[in-house]
């Protein structure tokens, strides 16, 4: 990350082992794109097509990539973009269909109800989808039903707890992790947080980790650590109490999978799917509705600690299991490209199969 933080120029250079090839974004009309952000917003994406062609005309492009990959298009197995909702995503799947994996990271959103994606994304030669909510969203919602579809999921590290070393600590503490954003719900979180210190003070400490335009109050209960680096970040979750993600706009929680490796239980929101989804799977916590239902959860983490610790450690088996292998998800990948080549039928019929077998 410090990588891409310290050089935004256009050019080359190696990252992780890998060659990155930077491009510049073409001039835009910043203004008139937050216009049309305004209008999609307020009208909860009920909007005409002239807007949302508004919207993509003034979001971000890149001629010189399109204009590189149409000259090496032949170099690539696959070219993967997201996430959907922006002009350059849309320009790749437009311009290369058959090569393009999309990456959509669907989730509900007034910007996904914009008419132009179905026709847009519908042609691609893949979707790669992050969870089966997600999937699941675009098929009965969206209608975007594709017969290369796939669950990519993700993989995460879930070696050697940090926990482990840190016995004797009494945890007394719940965290969140992520941007500081209106998107992720963190106003809630701190309207909430700060009812229950004032309704039961001095039980826990409310710790942040990230940035972003939502301030943290400078009070006794709360804790603004800013942005950490990946270490810190881990050691935070792994003596935390819980991580508390309330974001109702989820394709898959990240900082969720990487509290479970730490054995740490997350207290999420049940309106947001994606999230209910993976704490019913993991077992590995509580889907919160409300005030009351939020007090009641940190009530029991008070008051039965080791109930919770049970929930930590039946996420992290879950994590081990389903995303913990590399091989696995480089496998998940390599199938997605390969399927590229597969005529349609073939693929249909392999899935018909597969669906018959389950």
């Amino acid at each position: 990350e410090s990588a891409w933080a310290n050089d935004l120029t256009a050019g080359s250079f190696i990252l992780d082992g890998l060659t990155v090839h930077r491009f510049p974004i073409d001039a835009h009309d910043r203004a008139a794109h937050h216009e049309t952000i305004r209008k999609i917003t307020a009208a909860d994406g009920q909007v005409d097509a002239a807007t949302a062609t508004e919207y993509l005309r003034h979001s971000i492009h890149s001629s010189k990539l399109i204009e590189t990959l149409v000259a090496r298009r032949a170099e690539f197995d696959a070219i993967i973009t997201g996430p959907y909702l922006f002009g350059l995503t849309h320009d790749i799947a437009t311009a290369f269909p058959d090569q393009t994996l999309l990456l959509p990271c669907f989730h509900d959103e007034p910007y996904v109800r914009l008419g132009c994606w179905q026709q847009s994304y519908g042609p691609v030669g893949g979707v790669l989808y992050h969870s089966p909510e997600e999937q699941e969203f675009a098929q009965a919602i969206l209608g975007l039903n594709h017969p290369r579809a796939i669950e990519i999921g993700t993989v995460i590290d879930a070696g050697q707890s940090p926990r482990a070393a840190a016995r004797g600590i009494t945890e007394r503490y719940v965290v969140y992790c992520g941007r500081f954003s209106q998107q992720k719900n963190v106003p809630l979180l701190l309207e909430f947080a700060e009812r229950y210190e004032r309704e039961g003070p001095g039980r826990f400490q409310f710790v942040f980790v990230g940035h972003g335009e939502v301030r943290i109050p400078k009070a006794a209960w709360a804790v603004d650590r800013g942005r950490l680096d990946e270490e810190e970040k881990r050691q935070v979750l792994a003596h935390a109490a819980a991580l508390m993600q309330l974001s109702r706009q989820e394709s898959l929680s990240l900082v969720a999978l990487e509290a479970w490796a730490q054995a740490t239980p997350v207290i999420v929101h049940e309106d947001c799917a994606v999230l209910r989804g993976q704490v019913e799977r993991a077992q590995g916590g509580r889907a919160v509705r409300d005030y009351d239902s939020f007090a009641a959860a940190l009530d029991e983490l008070w008051q039965r600690p080791e109930d919770w610790q049970a929930l930590g450690a039946s996420g992290r088996a879950y994590v081990a299991a389903r995303y913990g292998s590399e091989d696995a998800y480089r496998r998940r990948l390599l199938d997605a490209i390969d399927s590229l080549t597969m005529p349609l039928r073939a693929c249909m019929r392999e899935r018909g199969l597969a669906r018959a077998a389950a």
